[in-house]
């Protein structure tokens, strides 16, 4: 890995699916196996690939998000310049607080940024993606993975479909589970300057 990245997590879902469970948190601190939050997967990954600036963008109810992160000791990440930062805000979408929030992310001299959601529960090896990224030198890279038989399970997921030189052609909702369909794991790899542009 040649570039310093910046991550980024956005919190912002559709609590719909989750309604028992989501009633009074977010996505993000839905319990997983005991102690775990669904959070801590995209910290997991991020900080296994060695990111040590990370954000967090949530709505504006998000007490227990931050006492589940509680100041990001248990992550190491709790330092001066650069660590863990939560933006939270009364917005609609992640998008819009990001873009609130570009004056945090231009601090960073980091090169490349990663965004991920919380949703989205996989262990990924973000550190060959990000070689991947980088040797490919491709403007931004998504990370997919391809479900042999969809079930239920991934319905309203994005599909991806790419050409015979590995670039996107289409991206649409999947209503029906047809075999091998790349679902989207909704993760990106963008270059700094081209998401400030």
């Amino acid at each position: 890995m040649l570039a310093k990245y910046t991550g980024v997590i956005t919190s912002f879902e559709s609590r719909d699916l989750l309604k028992a469970l989501t009633a009074h948190r977010g996505i993000a601190t839905v319990p997983i196996a005991g102690k775990y939050r669904a959070i801590d997967f995209p910290l997991s990954y991020m900080k296994n690939a060695g990111i040590r600036n990370i954000h967090i963008l949530t709505g504006k109810n998000c007490r227990s998000l931050r006492n589940h992160l509680d100041v990001a000791k248990s992550w190491g990440l709790n330092r001066k310049n650069g660590g863990l930062t939560i933006h939270n805000g009364d917005v609609e979408s992640d998008t819009e607080l990001l873009v609130e929030n570009f004056d945090d992310l231009l601090k960073s001299k980091d090169e490349m940024i990663v965004i991920a959601p919380t949703y989205m529960i996989a262990n990924i090896d973000l550190d060959k993606a990000m070689e991947f990224h980088e040797l490919s030198e491709a403007d931004i890279t998504v990370i997919y993975k391809n479900i042999p038989d969809p079930s239920e399970n991934f319905l309203g997921c994005d599909i991806l479909e790419f050409n015979e030189k590995n670039h996107l052609t289409r991206a649409c909702a999947n209503f029906l589970p047809k075999k091998n369909q790349n679902i989207s794991m909704e993760v990106f790899l963008i270059k700094r300057s081209l998401l400030m542009a």
